[in-house]
């Protein structure tokens, strides 16, 4: 069972990367507001993974991201960036979920 809470309308990286999740069958929560004030895109919260869907604003925001990144990590939260691009490559991308998984 997925949990499903949207505080942001989703982009469209974010339905792909999650079509994708959805076809693997595993349990995440969408969009998962941590305690540091940060919202994540795609969480596996038993397992304090995220997967956070990077469209083409971030790269001007690369900074910002490795400072929320930075504090994830610290609070235990492995963060694993997926770029707009590469959900493209829908075989590779499941090959990165299920080896971080």
């Amino acid at each position: 069972m997925v949990k499903v809470q949207y505080p942001n309308e989703p982009s469209e990286p974010e339905l792909k990367m999650k079509a994708i999740l959805d076809s693997l069958g595993l349990q995440y929560t969408f969009q998962f507001p941590v305690r540091a004030g940060f919202v994540l895109d795609f969480a596996f919260v038993d397992k304090m993974i995220a997967f956070e869907v990077d469209g083409f604003y971030h790269q001007f925001r690369k900074k910002k991201d490795a400072f929320r990144d930075y504090i994830l990590k610290r609070a235990g939260w492995k963060i694993i960036r997926i770029d707009a691009d590469q959900l493209n490559d829908i075989e590779k991308v499941k090959e990165i979920v299920l080896t971080n998984c």
